[in-house]
């Protein structure tokens, strides 16, 4: 969010806030809310959204500094993976469920979800991540991409990248980005494909351990990954 990066962990009670000018550290604790598991933030960088628990979200705002619980649920009992925003809704992956949910914001958080996927070949119950430009890619463990519009399945292939990916965790893109990123920790890189599946480019550094996340500024062309409790920052 503007000139600051968040850091949170399902094992960790504690949300980061690093400072991209001055590096300074501050720490929140979080005791009464449950495990951060996913984040996302809206193009507007007003607040940043996360999952709590299995089935709960907090947020984070950006005027007060306030980390709180909001509103949420759900048709079925769920396990939420992961969560995209996109034109202030919410969409939420359930594996469990096979399903993604969209919300609408309200005065407290956000609505019952209403199921997306209306296409019943669509199988996502090996999903790490999603990310969404008006379309929706669903990053797979397996390594596998898949593009859905309007709740349906769209022909998507990647092409171009050696070696295959191994056990992805990450994807990114936006509406107002040219590219599709992917977080690959096995093989410490960054893939970078055109929103036609085509391989682009790629980052390894050797001196990467264990890669878990990563930040992506297209504008500025910069990359931010946190690996073993430091933050990298390189060009694009």
């Amino acid at each position: 969010i503007d000139n600051l990066l968040m850091a949170s962990g399902q094992n960790d009670n504690t949300l980061y806030t690093i400072s991209l000018i001055n590096q300074e550290i501050t720490m929140q604790t979080h005791d009464t809310l449950p495990r951060l598991i996913s984040s996302a933030v809206p193009k507007e960088q007003d607040k940043i959204i996360f999952i709590s628990g299995d089935d709960k979200i907090a947020e984070f705002d950006k005027k007060t500094l306030d980390l709180a619980a909001k509103d949420i649920a759900f048709p079925l009992p769920v396990k939420i993976k992961t969560l995209a925003i996109f034109n202030r809704r919410i969409y939420t992956l359930d594996q469990e469920t096979n399903q993604i949910y969209k919300h609408n914001q309200t005065l407290n958080g956000y609505d019952k979800g209403v199921p997306w996927i209306t296409d019943q070949g669509v199988d996502i119950k090996n999903a790490m991540s999603l990310a969404i430009d008006g379309d929706l890619f669903i990053l797979g463990g397996n390594g596998i991409v898949t593009k859905l519009s309007a709740g349906k399945q769209v022909l998507f292939e990647t092409s171009g990248i050696l070696p295959p990916l191994k056990n992805p965790t990450e994807i990114w893109t936006y509406a107002d980005t040219q590219n599709i990123y992917l977080l690959e920790p096995a093989g410490k890189r960054i893939v970078v494909i055109n929103k036609v599946g085509k391989f682009i480019k790629q980052y390894v550094s050797e001196q990467w351990t264990n890669p878990v996340s990563m930040s992506v500024d297209e504008k500025s062309k910069t990359i931010y990954i946190l690996d073993n409790n430091k933050i990298w920052k390189f060009g694009m």
